[in-house]
């Protein structure tokens, strides 16, 4: 039986489906090692082979984590415009056993556990309930909502008003650009959330799980654009990579990574300054943006295509900022440096790095959302197309007889056309003078204003016509012999007459 429901028709795919659309999109290519120097990705892979999962859900982890530590410590990081706060959401997704647990458990919560103890709780959330989420939020001044199964959290807050639930999708947008909120209940007093809170999501599901928390999200409202989601190709380790991965590490401590974050937040502690680009480093910002501008505007002015939406421009700076206090982090707690301040400088280098590991996960997120489209399509209906200026003008030369005027043009104009406001009309006409006809105004009777009359201007046979773009020649002539309209008055006729704009054969048509 058909559905309308797109949660209903991407349940009812068939699991091979779901199993064929992850190996296309876990083939994009990406390299770590354009990520991190060698030896860091070399660590990270043994890292996450030590522990049963995969380099590619252990870097997300680790980025939002370090995000998010450093959103907590009064972090921001400064673009031409302005100062953008941490906020980072992230959701990767992958087959059972492939260690997105583990992942969240070494990468996040273990670090974060070692660090802030006994404040965990006070920022760390995994099933909030929408009230509960706005509460602790506005009380305790961070959040960090992380979850091995996002769906369950995310499905609950993103479900809108037909579902009988409040739906929180603009309060995730909000808290992801820095926006201060207020909320107001009935039974307790105002929650208000200041600007720049600190508030991270991090989370992993499985395939189908994430088509429809994608299918919820991609709703208009530019929620869906805020998510980096990773889709990694994540192999289940074998017991000799995890030997021969945990041998390698044999070497260095076993808690290196809480030893890192420690060193992050004592390094923030005293930190003034939001984290910069280097010269170099804007610039190449400033024609990311700039390339990125006149795409969205090429696109509004030409109408037949849907502007790019992408936060790309807002996901960028925040990402290389993440990946430059790991990376800084990391390379001095290696090295014994453990007095160096982590430099509040970002170079080229690593902001390129950063843009790519952006640009691979949009491109895997922009895949699965086609994709989704492409199974719900019959759920909407189709475009309907909004006419043009040229639509407009093609449709008063074809319109029958020789003469037009606005009443008319919508009485009896092209069906797709007739919904076109009298200024839209107006403004075709004159665009048709004076080539193709003129206009007069004629007073008439019980009516206030006077009615413009478009005359058109009788064809005459030549060997060029230039107007073929709006009305093929043939059409222009055959509609133009055609009698004048009956809903022009006498009276209207009876002027153009006396003006000589129409012949007496045309006047008693």
């Amino acid at each position: 039986m058909a559905t309308k429901n797109p949660l209903t028709k991407i349940a009812r795919q068939h699991e091979v489906t779901w199993t064929q659309l992850q190996k296309r999109i876990s083939d994009v290519p990406y390299i770590f090692q354009q990520l991190f120097p060698d030896d860091m990705e070399t660590f990270l892979r043994h890292k996450a082979s030590s522990i049963n999962s995969s380099i590619g859900y252990i870097v997300p982890a680790l980025l939002s984590t370090t995000a998010f530590l450093s959103a907590k410590n009064g972090c921001r990081v400064a673009t031409a415009t302005h100062e953008q706060p941490m906020n980072i959401y992230t959701i990767f997704v992958g087959y059972p056993g492939t260690g997105k647990s583990s992942a969240i458990q070494h990468g996040c919560l273990g670090p974060l556990a070692s660090l802030l103890d006994n404040e965990l709780s006070s920022f760390i959330l995994d099933r909030p309930t929408s009230s509960g989420l706005v509460k602790h939020i506005s009380t305790k001044q961070s959040t960090f909502i992380v979850s091995p199964e996002i769906y369950d959290v995310l499905n609950k807050l993103l479900k809108n008003d037909e579902d009988n639930a409040s739906g929180d999708a603009m309060l995730l947008c909000k808290l992801f650009s820095g926006e201060a909120c207020s909320y107001t209940y009935s039974t307790e007093s105002n929650r208000d959330i200041p600007a720049n809170t600190p508030f991270a999501i991090l989370g992993c599901t499985q395939m189908p799980n994430a088509a429809k928390l994608i299918a919820r999200m991609d709703q208009g409202q530019g929620l869906i654009d805020r998510f980096l989601l990773a889709v990694p190709n994540a192999l289940c380790s074998t017991s000799d990579e995890v030997e021969n991965a945990r041998e390698h590490l044999s070497t260095e401590p076993e808690d290196f990574l809480n030893q890192v974050f420690h060193y992050i937040n004592e390094c923030q502690q005293n930190q003034q300054n939001a984290y910069e680009f280097h010269d170099e480093a804007k610039h190449f910002l400033k024609n990311k943006k700039d390339a990125f501008v006149t795409e969205v505007n090429e696109a509004i002015q030409d109408g037949s295509v849907i502007p790019p939406k992408s936060k790309h421009m807002d996901l960028v700076p925040r990402v290389a900022a993440a990946l430059h206090v790991f990376t800084a982090a990391f390379t001095n707690v290696s090295a014994g440096h453990d007095g160096d301040p982590i430099p509040t400088v970002i170079d080229l280098q690593t902001l390129q790095r950063a843009e790519k590991y952006v640009t691979y996960l949009e491109t895997q997120k922009n895949l699965i959302c086609q994709f989704i489209k492409s199974i719900v399509h019959d759920v909407c209906d189709a475009p309907r197309r909004q006419p043009t200026c040229a639509d407009v003008k093609t449709a008063i030369l074809q319109f029958p007889g020789p003469v037009v005027t606005y009443r008319t043009f919508r009485q009896s104009g092209q069906r797709f056309v007739r919904g076109s406001t009298k200024q839209e009309y107006d403004d075709a006409v004159e665009q048709l003078k004076p080539h193709l006809g003129s206009t007069i105004s004629i007073r008439v009777a019980r009516s206030s204003q006077p009615t413009k009359v478009f005359v058109k201007k009788t064809p005459s046979h030549s060997a060029t016509w230039p107007h073929s773009s709006l009305c093929e020649f043939h059409i222009y002539v055959e509609k133009f012999k055609m009698s004048i309209h009956k809903s022009i008055t006498k009276s209207i006729k009876d002027f153009l007459l006396q003006q000589q704009l129409i012949t007496l054969e045309q006047y008693n048509q």
